[in-house]
């Protein structure tokens, strides 16, 4: 038990660190303004460890739902269905308050909703994957 439970936080540790890493990257090539995603972060290596970090630990945490031992073999629908917890945090809670980007992040852009939720399935695939791989 104690194996599926650090492996659930590992691979969703993981999941927020390969994420940080995608999205830092396309803010920086400037895809997601291409859309109309005006999403801006930091650049700066002390800025992109503060959100690297905060990721982890948010990330670690999410990852713990992999967990729960519900349709365990199928890895692939539970990263689709578990990934949208933290999408509707990040478009309910995060957005809304810390980037006053309006609900569901439509004062940043159309297409912020679909970005989010693309970008939380990049984590739930890699924090599934892990924590099926270590369960």
């Amino acid at each position: 038990m104690l194996k599926k439970i650090a492996g659930s936080y590992f691979g969703g540790a993981l999941g927020a660190c390969v994420l940080t890493g995608v999205i830092w990257i396309l803010v920086a090539l400037e895809v997601l303004s291409h859309f109309g995603v005006s999403w801006s972060m930091s650049y700066s290596g002390e800025g992109f460890l503060h959100l690297l970090y905060q990721n982890l630990f948010w990330g670690g945490i999410a990852g713990f739902l992999f967990a729960v031992p519900w349709i365990e073999k199928r890895w692939f629908i539970r990263a689709l269905v578990f990934s949208l917890i933290p999408a509707l945090a990040m478009l309910l809670f995060y957005i809304p308050h810390y980037l006053d980007g309006g609900m569901f992040g439509m004062k940043l852009g159309t297409y912020t909703v679909i970005v989010v939720i693309l970008a939380s399935w990049v984590w739930g695939l890699i924090a599934s994957l892990v924590a099926h791989k270590n369960g």
